[in-house]
């Protein structure tokens, strides 16, 4: 919950940033849409990465990364500071979402557990979704964009300290069956109902990435 805060706060003070910097609405476009540009290319080596190293060093960097893209536009005022942080924001995200996902998958026993566990994380998510741009709106009357950044940061701040000093238990790197051929992303595109999934939520992010964009 606390990493979507800064997710969705971030959409809004990136926006409102840059007008105020008196950039034009496509570099502005440019600049949204520059935060899923590493995930886009980075999102296949990650989850091998969570796979190798284990769930803790992801969950932890990531979180640190979030922190700190939140951090960049509070001491860097300036429109290359704005790019640098939805990079790093993005970057930094996919490897703390991808192993809390995979934590919340080994965490059930079955499926109905499964279910409950992804149901209450959906929910967080929705609650940080909807905590992120009332923060960045209130911030930005408050203290100003910068100052809103500095506040939002707080969140992310607190998801780190929490995975990285209190919760210890994440699962190790995942086991390999011995004999077992390394996978290829694309083979699982070959099924139906994977594939199904993930052209349809390609298009429902896209619209509401559009929707949210004017």
């Amino acid at each position: 919950m606390c990493n979507m805060v800064a997710m969705r706060s971030s959409r809004v003070l990136l926006s409102l940033f840059a007008l105020e910097l008196g950039t034009s609405v496509s570099v502005i476009g440019l600049l949204v849409a520059s935060i899923s540009l590493f995930p886009l290319f980075l999102s296949i080596y990650a989850g091998r990465l969570t796979d190798r190293l284990g769930l803790r060093r992801p969950l932890v960097l990531g979180a640190a990364g979030v922190t700190l893209a939140m951090a960049v536009p509070y001491f860097m005022p300036t429109l290359l500071g704005l790019f640098l942080s939805a990079a790093l924001l993005g970057t930094a995200n996919i490897f703390f979402a991808l192993a809390m996902q995979s934590w919340i998958g080994l965490l059930g026993n079955n499926s109905t557990e499964r279910t409950r566990n992804f149901g209450n994380y959906a929910t967080c998510v929705s609650v940080g979704a909807f905590v992120g741009p009332i923060v960045a709106g209130f911030g930005i009357d408050s203290v100003g964009h910068a100052g809103a950044y500095l506040i939002c940061m707080l969140f992310p701040l607190a998801a780190f300290i929490a995975v990285a000093f209190f919760v210890r238990n994440q699962p190790g790197p995942a086991k390999r069956e011995e004999g077992a051929a390394p996978g290829n992303a694309m083979d699982l595109m070959r099924v139906p109902e994977l594939r199904r999934i993930v052209i349809t939520g390609g298009v429902l992010l896209t619209g509401i990435d559009i929707f949210e964009f004017y």
